[in-house]
């Protein structure tokens, strides 16, 4: 509220990824090297955690409770998710034929948006696609978003 800096947090690179919860801080940047997501702790400001991600222009990244899902760090057509406890890599989603723009995750699915043209939805047990959702303009350029068992998105279409 007053304007002052309270922390710094360091992830060196270009067109940056910032996503938060209460507690934490979740980046990634484009290097010229080995990119990674990074989970930071808003109370003491020390990464936490790293994970692999693509070494491309973007990436996407969206946080459900403990599992964290990101643009795949070898196929920016798919999704990973790890859980934020371990780390471990708890599986993939895809199917997409263009790379992702948008991730969303509820309690038993995962939705994405990608510049194919396509949104998709997938279970979290079985990581496979149920649902498939044509855009009506040539592709996904924004966020998607949840509310009420609804799927939102945005895009560049000017009505």
């Amino acid at each position: 509220e007053t304007g002052e800096e309270l922390r710094s947090f360091n992830h060196r690179g270009s067109n940056a990824v910032v996503y938060g919860t209460e507690k934490y801080l979740f980046t990634w940047a484009l290097t010229g090297g080995n990119c990674v997501y990074k989970v930071w702790s808003l109370a003491s400001g020390e990464c936490l955690r790293k994970f692999p991600a693509p070494n491309m222009f973007k990436a996407s990244m969206f946080v459900r409770g403990d599992m964290f899902f990101g643009t795949s760090p070898d196929d920016q057509e798919s999704v990973c998710q790890w859980d934020l406890s371990s780390g471990a890599l708890l599986g993939s989603f895809e199917g997409h034929d263009d790379e992702i723009n948008a991730i969303y995750a509820t309690k038993k699915r995962i939705l994405t948006g990608a510049q194919d043209g396509t949104a998709k939805e997938w279970c979290l047990e079985s990581k496979k696609c149920t649902r498939t959702f044509r855009d009506h303009l040539s592709s996904f350029l924004a966020p998607l978003i949840v509310i009420a068992d609804k799927m939102y998105n945005a895009s560049d279409e000017e009505n």
